[in-house]
């Protein structure tokens, strides 16, 4: 199918002008024949693509510290655990609580792209959504034994502030 501007149609307008092409927002729909793509243009094709590949594929990689906090109003006891051979740090700072992944693999293009706002966070995100559940799973715990009817459990959506620590010095604040 082909596309080209037609003439004197508001956008949201669609009709059928005089030589039967459709009209929709402005636009021209007419068919055309679509042709196979040549032995060479598949060739040129990746063999497959996904979204994040950049991130996964890049080779320069380096290990960091993600941290990121969360409001809670009940106190809790500082605790660490392992998961996915990374240690994990849960510690109380007033009312907030830091947690702390300590030797986060981290690719370079994800860390650049993190440091201008750019693409990528939402895969450091996803990242930090897999600790969330035992995370939980402590403070409920913590919630029980010590009594602390104010310890709350907190989800993604909670997170004030995360940051990627290298291990160099360098910090970035995500937003």
């Amino acid at each position: 199918m082909k596309l080209r501007p037609g003439p004197g149609h508001p956008p949201g307008h669609a009709a059928t002008d005089s030589t039967k092409k459709m009209v929709f927002d402005g636009w021209y729909i007419s068919k055309q024949a679509v042709k196979p793509l040549s032995k060479e243009e598949l060739a040129a094709l990746p063999s497959r693509q996904y979204v994040g590949q950049e991130y996964v594929e890049d080779s320069t990689r380096f290990p960091c510290h993600v941290e990121f906090s969360t409001h809670s109003p009940g106190a809790i006891t500082d605790f660490d655990f392992f998961l996915n051979q990374k240690k994990v740090r849960v510690s109380q700072h007033g009312t907030f609580i830091v947690v702390r992944i300590e030797n986060f693999d981290m690719s370079e293009k994800l860390f650049e792209n993190a440091k201008v706002g750019g693409s990528g966070t939402q895969f450091i995100l996803a990242e930090i959504t897999q600790y969330l559940p035992k995370i939980n799973e402590e403070l409920m715990k913590q919630k029980y034994r010590s009594g602390h009817l104010l310890t709350k459990t907190f989800s993604i959506f909670d997170i004030n502030d995360i940051f990627l620590r290298k291990l160099t010095g360098e910090v970035v604040r995500l937003d």
